[in-house]
């Protein structure tokens, strides 16, 4: 499922500072843009609440030029 309105971070993994977040689209699509070539690697996280239930995913380990970032977000328990 495509998820629209979901909170999308950029995380840096050397430093763990966010940099850059966005949101996604109608279609689920988000982009990053004037993102430096970075000296490591980068962590993108996805979150929304449906409902009243939060929802998070995480994707690690991206270099960029990497275009494409698929991330499954799970319904969180607790």
């Amino acid at each position: 499922m495509l998820q629209f309105r979901a909170f999308i971070k950029l995380i840096d993994d050397s430093t763990g500072n966010i940099v850059a977040q966005t949101t996604s689209d109608i279609n689920g699509f988000y982009a990053f843009t004037g993102v430096a070539q970075p000296v490591s690697t980068y962590t993108v996280t996805g979150c929304i609440n449906i409902d009243g239930k939060v929802w998070f995913g995480s994707l690690t380990g991206i270099v960029p030029p990497n275009t494409t970032a698929h991330i499954i977000m799970f319904k969180q328990t607790g």
